[in-house]
């Protein structure tokens, strides 16, 4: 998953007389439109604890149809697996049943992810392992330096794999890949630096 974070806070543990305007979905489009795509809905849930899911399947769907690539989100989600299944990325901290009292109350302002701050337009990249944010001014770089890295590291892998494997030549094919790696980060810094 890659893109441009869309940022929203979202509580649920108050009753509220009437919703906030940024309930509305319009309104939540809106705020996915003022960002290029593709775009990553980022919700900070205030809550101390989840009382209900920042989302589910209605919205996900709704976003998707907007140029939504992923959603990552500090308090529960529900609806997984319909959600799985239409093969968005999702990152929640918890599946949670409930709606409570929810309330999307901020759109696009920053907020506070697994204690990760996240402005509206940030470039995120997530994957099995997790998710980074990428400094836009740095974006051409990291792509280009991607596939160098990805080379490197092949060139490793295809050793260990190739049925020959000795301890020298793990030594000497580590050691290759260590000064490859530390070439790749000395570009990276004259690049970013220049």
């Amino acid at each position: 998953m890659v893109g441009y974070a869309v940022t929203m806070k979202f509580k649920s543990s108050e009753e509220v007389e009437q919703l906030p305007r940024s309930n509305e979905f319009g309104r939540q489009v809106e705020a996915l439109l003022k960002m290029p795509s593709p775009r990553v809905v980022v919700i900070e849930d205030v809550d101390e604890c989840g009382v209900g899911a920042a989302f589910g399947e209605m919205c996900a769907t709704t976003y998707m149809q907007f140029g939504c690539a992923g959603i990552v989100c500090s308090g529960g989600a529900r609806d997984t697996e319909a959600i799985h299944q239409k093969k968005l990325p999702l990152f929640a901290k918890s599946r949670n049943v409930s709606h409570g009292y929810p309330q999307i109350y901020a759109l696009n302002v920053p907020v506070n992810v697994g204690g990760v701050t996240v402005n509206p337009g940030d470039l995120l990249h997530g994957d099995a392992d997790g998710i980074v944010t990428i400094p836009s001014e740095l974006a051409p770089q990291v792509a280009e330096f991607c596939e160098k890295v990805i080379a490197t590291e092949e060139e490793y892998l295809d050793y260990l794999n190739s049925g020959d494997v000795t301890v020298a030549g793990v030594d000497e094919a580590a050691q290759r890949f260590g000064t490859s790696k530390m070439e790749l980060a000395k570009e990276i810094l004259r690049k970013s630096a220049g």
